[in-house]
């Protein structure tokens, strides 16, 4: 999967620097809010008492970010910064987590999101980012509920990492790589 994810962004990078060849040098007006559709791993720092060898597991969610400052330190006709406040809901399934008998046989993980990120917009097809905030992760057991694994899925994680954002042909491509997750995803901007 991680495979996959850098062979998309490597493509990205490949497209978007074709594709800002041919753009204006400038930036078009600031765009306020974007919600996105994301997929990848997330993780969940339970593997000690899991009898799985992974503690991320493939999921599925939305996030909306909205813009709180614009130009904080770059403004240039270029290359221009933001600050945006995001906030994310994802899904995914843990099936026979824990072995022993007080183990969960199956449950549904709602990871929520609630992250700070600092863009650098290098021209309107290519956004290098950093974000940091946390993750906490509300399990819901669907079988054989167990206190202790309930608490155990149930962790706060540091969401920080790096993203990547293009543009290829009028759709906006999301890229993450965290602690907290890798995902991928589109995004519409309003």
């Amino acid at each position: 999967m991680r495979k996959i994810l850098l062979q998309w962004v490597f493509l990205v990078v490949v497209i978007t620097s074709v594709q800002s060849a041919h753009a204006d040098s400038v930036l078009p007006a600031p765009i306020e809010n974007q919600f996105s559709v994301e997929y990848g791993l997330l993780r969940n720092g339970v593997s000690e008492y899991s009898s799985e060898t992974s503690d991320s597991y493939p999921g599925l969610g939305i996030k909306y970010a909205r813009n709180l400052v614009m130009g904080l330190t770059l403004d240039s006709a270029s290359v221009r910064d933001s600050v945006k406040l995001e906030g994310g809901l994802f899904l995914y399934k843990v099936v026979h987590f824990m072995s022993s008998s007080e183990g969960i046989a199956s449950t549904l993980v709602f990871p929520a999101t609630l992250t700070a990120r600092y863009g650098v917009e290098f021209s309107e097809v290519v956004e290098l980012s950093f974000y940091g905030g946390v993750l906490k992760n509300f399990a819901i057991a669907q079988t054989k509920d167990s206190e202790a694994a309930q608490k155990a899925l149930s962790s706060w994680q540091p969401s920080i990492g790096l993203g990547l954002a293009g543009r290829i042909f009028g759709a906006l491509l999301r890229f993450d790589f965290g602690y907290d997750s890798i995902r991928a995803g589109f995004a519409v901007q309003y």
